[in-house]
């Protein structure tokens, strides 16, 4: 196996650090696509690294029903077009209102599988799923149905579409936290060997409960990721922290993204 590459969401901050240490990534992780001099600055990466492109260039859910006609192709195209990656990674989560009824995972997996073959028909490209969050109920905020973050239904959707994973460990993390086992555990029940991508970032607490907060990944999510990692044919492990606009204000400094690289690097060194 080719060695593993490390990447990072795109982020100014980012960028200043490449200047004056170009081997600090192998890749850039992108996914926003709603602002002309983020696409310029993804064309002036791409000549320097090769780019992960992660979503759909904006917030379509798939598996609701109406994915076809509500997806933006021009935006998809354009996303492609500019990152030229050799696969999209989307999220396998299926939402639902707190007044709703969630459709049944069989019609969930139907759904999928037609809304997967259309953007493979549009991008020419293999799709990778990323496992979501389990939740609790919070007043006010659409829930991801609790199935769709089971071990089981995971190995059934990627079967179903002929996809593979983007593990999350983050997810990972706040779906054991719900469950009440161990993160190590969980993730042994998820489909590794289909692992292509993995995903870092710190959860935390807020409110007595785990959620996700792309902050900086502490200790024990670097212990899970030198556990699992061996056991996956990943291909490249991506840190989510710090990122392109204001969700992000405040969460990138570059002191805190060179030392989780510096350490991610060193794991990717030990388990080669």
């Amino acid at each position: 196996m080719s060695p593993r590459l490390l990447a990072a969401n795109c982020s100014y901050e980012l960028v200043s650090l490449m200047k004056s240490e170009p081997a600090i990534v192998d890749a850039v992780k992108v996914s926003e696509f709603n602002k002309p001099e983020y696409m310029t600055l993804y064309r002036e990466l791409r000549q320097k690294k090769p780019l992960v492109l992660h979503g759909l260039g904006h917030n379509t859910d798939l598996g609701t029903g109406r994915f076809d006609k509500s997806l933006d192709r021009q935006a998809l195209e354009l996303a492609v077009s500019v990152a030229s990656p050799s696969y999209i990674s989307v999220h396998l989560l299926h939402w639902i209102g707190l007044e709703s009824v969630s459709v049944s995972p069989m019609k969930l997996l139907e759904r999928l599988a037609r809304d997967v073959e259309l953007i493979r028909e549009i991008t020419g490209l293999p799709v990778v799923f990323e496992n979501s969050t389990l939740e609790t109920g919070r007043p006010g905020v659409d829930l991801n149905a609790p199935f769709a973050s089971d071990a089981g239904f995971i190995g059934e959707a990627l079967a179903a579409t002929g996809t593979q994973l983007l593990l999350d460990l983050a997810h990972a993390q706040i779906t054991a936290w719900h469950l009440g086992e161990p993160a190590a555990s969980y993730v042994r029940r998820l489909p590794l060997h289909l692992t292509r991508e993995i995903h870092m970032s710190g959860p935390a607490l807020v409110n007595g409960e785990l959620r996700d907060r792309h902050v900086e990944v502490q200790d024990d999510g670097f212990i899970l990721l030198r556990e699992i990692l061996p056991a996956t044919p990943a291909e490249v492990v991506s840190l989510e922290y710090g990122g392109l606009g204001p969700l992000f204000e405040g969460r990138s400094p570059a002191a805190v993204l060179r030392r989780q690289l510096l350490r991610l690097r060193n794991i990717l060194a030990e388990t080669e």
